[in-house]
């Protein structure tokens, strides 16, 4: 369980590393909810067909819509998905190393907003 101070400390990292992001990126992500939780839901984790008691795998971001690429344009047009970045994942990783929090929290951004655009893997 985190504590308030490291939530705090995660934070003020985010907020370092949402301005930090291209202007195109920082657009996006004013246009999509981004949820910070301290850890993915059992249900996310079925969800991702990874056992809730599976310690080795953590999810450290996720993104809930149908990618730009896999709509219709027949269909309803959709809202932006929600983007979730999970803290304990993301701290556990970092090992009370603020630099590699903030690169780490910018991958996972990035990687999630790939993910909008219908790019699978993304490095």
């Amino acid at each position: 369980m985190l504590t308030e101070a490291t939530r705090k400390e995660f934070d003020e990292a985010f907020n370092a590393c949402v301005a930090k992001l291209s202007p195109k990126a920082r657009d996006y992500l004013e246009r999509t909810p981004i949820i910070l939780t301290d850890e993915p839901t059992t249900e996310m984790l079925e969800e991702l067909g990874v056992s809730p008691h599976q310690t080795e795998s953590e999810i450290y971001g996720l993104h809930s819509t149908i990618p730009l690429q896999q709509r219709k344009n027949w269909e309803t047009p959709l809202l932006p998905g929600n983007i979730y970045v999970f803290r304990g994942p993301l701290v556990r990783l970092a090992k009370g190393r603020a630099q590699v929090l903030s690169q780490q929290i910018e991958v996972t951004l990035l990687h999630e907003i790939a993910h909008q655009f219908g790019l699978d893997k993304v490095s």
